[in-house]
């Protein structure tokens, strides 16, 4: 929450920016998480239109206020609070699930293949077994163990 410095390159969309992080100027470079998501559901085949773009995890504490709200309710030190208890907090949850076109999918780092079958969603990570998700009936939520673990706005 410190003072940045951000430059954007319009030729790859990424924004690098240089931030203090332990007293020690960091440089991070932010990419844009699904290229060209407006095509995507044009891409896709019928049955796993739905299926293509970005989904999300949901907030493990549903009953906790989040950034957005922290931030309304106590300016700058309330948001400041909210990520020193996240850093504390072994809870954390940050989840994004990108799932593209041409049957790869990424999450965060890891970059695998996947495949809809019927009300399965199956992942197929490099080095790991097969992850496999239940759509739900209307189909906005990736089930596991009966829990949401992924859902589209």
């Amino acid at each position: 929450m410190n003072s940045l410095v951000a430059d954007y390159n319009e030729n790859d969309g990424s924004l690098t920016l240089t931030c203090i992080v332990d007293n020690k100027p960091k440089t991070y470079t932010l990419y844009a998480y699904t290229s060209g998501d407006d095509q995507l559901a044009v891409l896709a085949a019928d049955a796993e239109r739905s299926m293509v773009g970005l989904w999300n995890a949901p907030e493990p504490f549903p009953e906790k206020l989040d950034a957005k709200w922290r931030y309304k309710i106590g300016g700058l030190e309330g948001l400041q609070q909210f990520f020193k208890e996240a850093m504390q907090s072994d809870a954390a949850q940050f989840g994004l699930l990108d799932l593209r076109s041409d049957k790869t999918y990424r999450m965060h780092a890891e970059i695998g293949r996947w495949q809809r079958s019927g009300s399965t969603l199956q992942l197929f990570p490099p080095d790991s077994p097969e992850i496999d998700f239940t759509i739900s009936a209307n189909g906005r939520d990736l089930l596991s163990h009966g829990k949401a673990a992924y859902t589209r706005g």
